[in-house]
């Protein structure tokens, strides 16, 4: 009897190798999806609270009586520059001369990401009155975006006394 001895591989150890391989990659290759997923959507969260904590700043800075409503679906961030909670970003400087709303113009990167996720905010007002002279506004501010075809939406509050 002849006994041949291979010096090659044969197709089916190929075929394992590659299989073998395959189980390593994917699972890898899914994990680091995820994980682009979900510094997406934190950085989505984390851009969402400053908003709504920009809204809740400038809405304590208000008059008591200009505090209202932005009812759902919502109002675009920063495409309106006479939006009285959050109109187009405002540049101050040490004199008037210095003071300029930005736009897109100025500021492509911001305007891209906004309109990138359709970020939109909307605010509900509720009025609570103790007495003749103490009011308390509730305001609940909501900042809507959308990450592919999923809908987010952060939520804050803030009470307002007159």
């Amino acid at each position: 009897m002849i006994k041949m001895r291979s010096k090659g591989t044969t197709l089916i150890e190929i075929v394992i190798a590659i299989a073998i391989g395959l189980a390593a990659i994917v699972p890898i290759s899914i994990m680091f999806s995820q994980s682009n997923r979900q510094v997406t959507k934190s950085q989505n969260f984390s851009f969402a609270a400053s908003l709504a904590r920009r809204i809740s700043q400038h809405t304590s800075q208000m008059p008591f009586s200009e505090i209202s409503n932005v009812p759902l679906p919502g109002a675009p961030i920063g495409e309106n520059k006479t939006d009285r909670y959050f109109g187009a970003f405002l540049n101050t400087g040490t004199s008037k001369s210095q003071i300029k709303f930005l736009d897109e113009t100025d500021m492509p990167g911001l305007s891209g990401f906004l309109k990138k996720y359709n970020f939109k905010y909307s605010i509900s007002v509720s009025s609570v009155t103790f007495s003749s002279d103490d009011t308390v506004k509730s305001v609940a501010i909501y900042i809507m975006w959308k990450e592919g075809a999923k809908d987010f939406i952060y939520q804050s509050h803030v009470f307002i006394s007159s």
